[in-house]
């Protein structure tokens, strides 16, 4: 046993240090670019993210410690700024506009897209985007814009997060995860509310309320949504607002005249409130089929970001394009965030040889 760890930290420490090697030496975005021309096209990454937070902040703690975690102000900072200096960053307008007309991509372009319209956005990824020149889209669930509800996904979160450690105990036992950890109670929550049919969800969250008593501890700041006006202000500074249904459920859960009204309605409401036409939408936690795909469609949306991962190029199906999740992206033995192996993951994503890392 000790022999092995012994090998897998010399293998980490061997990657580690060719990685930064190949990164700092300017050699990487030449050698990926080249592997790519003998595909004889270009790809465009969608990156999305959903929270850009403060460490220092208190308030939002509990959600730095857990697996999954929204990114940082500093690690946002620092990505942004990698890409501003090594990629072409263009909307996804612009990008559908190629598929539609049939022309390859001509080089690897990054689109990068936030899900739901949390205020974070607003307050510290906006100025970091705005400081480096580029587009971007953020897709809102319009029930919560400018409401202190707490959305009923972080909700849940939240139960997990605050109850007490007997609780917590007895919800893992209930939910048979077997490792008793906050963050594994809340990864088989999410993989639940995408299992179960609506009615079952609803149970399951009812008796998780139950078992947890309720549990919460001035949520509401830790979660807010931004507000219509500054919906409105990062759209007239050339924000792209896309729709994200208006109460986040998931589509192919609920009867398809209540999926047309979500899917209408966050389209209806942005439109109304910024007077700028919404052309995208995001799926809620990514699912859809055929049939959400029509009705997105019939609503007069002309793409749509699912969270498949992959790259897009010419054929993409634009009601079904591929991004990439950004929380947990290069993070070191350590779970430290490192700049190497960021640059060298986007880089190479197109040629799909490093997602094993």
């Amino acid at each position: 046993m000790l022999t092995c760890r012994r090998s897998n930290g010399l293998k980490s420490l061997v990657k580690r240090v060719l990685c930064a090697a190949l990164v700092r030496s300017g050699l990487l975005g030449p050698l990926a670019r080249r592997a790519r021309a003998k595909e004889g096209r270009g790809r465009a990454i969608v990156l999305y993210y959903h929270r850009v937070l403060p460490s220092d902040d208190a308030t939002f703690q509990p959600l730095l410690q857990l697996d999954g975690a929204p990114v940082t102000v500093e690690v946002f900072e620092r990505q942004m700024h990698y890409v501003a200096q090594h990629h072409t960053v263009v909307n996804l307008d612009w990008l559908v506009a190629q598929f539609e007309a049939g022309k390859p991509l001509t080089d690897d372009y990054v689109a990068i897209t936030f899900d739901d319209g949390y205020e974070d956005n607003y307050l510290y990824a906006a100025p970091i985007l705005r400081r480096y020149n580029l587009p971007w889209t953020v897709y809102v669930a319009t029930g919560y814009i400018g409401s202190d509800a707490v959305p009923w996904w972080d909700a849940v979160n939240e139960s997990v997060l605050s109850c007490s450690e007997e609780q917590l105990q007895e919800v893992a036992a209930w939910l048979q995860v077997s490792s008793p950890t906050r963050s594994a109670v809340i990864k088989k929550l999410i993989r639940l509310e995408k299992e179960l049919d609506a009615p079952q969800w609803e149970r399951t969250r009812h008796e998780l309320a139950r078992r947890v008593n309720g549990a919460a501890n001035n949520a509401a700041p830790r979660y807010r949504m931004m507000t219509w006006q500054q919906v409105q202000e990062l759209s007239a500074n050339g924000v792209d607002i896309g729709g994200h249904t208006v109460t986040h459920p998931l589509l192919t859960k609920i009867p398809w005249d209540e999926a047309r009204r979500e899917v209408a309605g966050a389209k209806r409401q942005i439109e109304e409130h910024t007077g700028r036409e919404v052309t995208g939408f995001a799926y809620p936690l990514g699912d859809f089929n055929a049939d959400v795909q029509r009705i997105v469609a019939e609503c007069g949306y002309r793409h749509a970001c699912s969270t498949v991962q992959g790259t897009n190029a010419l054929g993409a199906d634009v009601y079904a394009l591929k991004r990439f999740g950004i929380t947990d992206w290069a993070r070191d033995a350590r779970g430290e965030f490192s700049m190497d192996l960021f640059a060298l993951e986007l880089s190479l994503l197109p040629i799909r040889v490093w997602r094993g890392h």
